[in-house]
């Protein structure tokens, strides 16, 4: 025999062997005749399973293009913060500083400076410095807040500096006159 059904032997070409060639099959799903049934190892793919496995490759992709929009955000946030400045002055105008990230980038000192003792221009340097260092701190605060909304960055740093330096940020004092210096400014010399 040739055509067709030539592989199938002799015995096997009989109407009963047509009739179940067209009966469905326990291996093919009723719904769908084109899905096998598994019945070893490998588990039956269905539709509720692509549609499961849609699902998580859909929140894949998401997961992946919020990791890269935070990618973005913290570039910018940290290019914020590199170009982030603050600058304090004393009390008296006589000194001041500027902080960046990176710590103190200018100190600055007008005509009053020169009177100062040195303890006195000591004094107004330190305490500017801090008032200049905790509001280049608050500032890189408020950026990392604003790109980091669940964080509670700001408030740990305010009271951190509430503990160091107290309730608000204070004016720098001046340090008490002593008499018992002789000189009245650091460019007398001593006269």
């Amino acid at each position: 025999m040739t055509g067709r059904y030539a592989w199938i032997g002799k015995a096997a070409r009989t109407p009963e062997f047509f009739r179940i060639l067209a009966t469905p099959s326990p291996l093919i799903d009723e719904d769908s005749r084109s899905e096998p049934i598994s019945t070893g190892p490998r588990r039956r793919i269905m539709a509720a399973d692509l549609d499961d496995l849609q699902r998580k490759l859909d929140a894949l992709k998401e997961a992946g293009r919020r990791a890269e929009e935070q990618m973005g955000d913290f570039s910018r946030m940290r290019e914020q913060i590199s170009e982030l400045q603050a600058a304090a002055t004393s009390a008296d105008r006589s000194v001041t500083v500027t902080a960046s990230p990176g710590g103190v980038t200018d100190i600055q000192f007008t005509q009053d400076a020169l009177r100062l003792s040195p303890a006195q221009l000591s004094s107004t340097v330190m305490s500017t410095l801090q008032l200049a260092i905790a509001e280049a701190a608050r500032k890189q605060a408020e950026v990392v807040q604003e790109y980091v909304p669940d964080s509670d960055v700001l408030e740990r740093v305010m009271r951190t500096q509430d503990e160091l330096f107290g309730s608000h940020a204070e004016q720098p004092q001046q340090a008490p006159v002593d008499d018992d210096e002789v000189p009245d400014s650091f460019l007398d010399g001593g006269r």
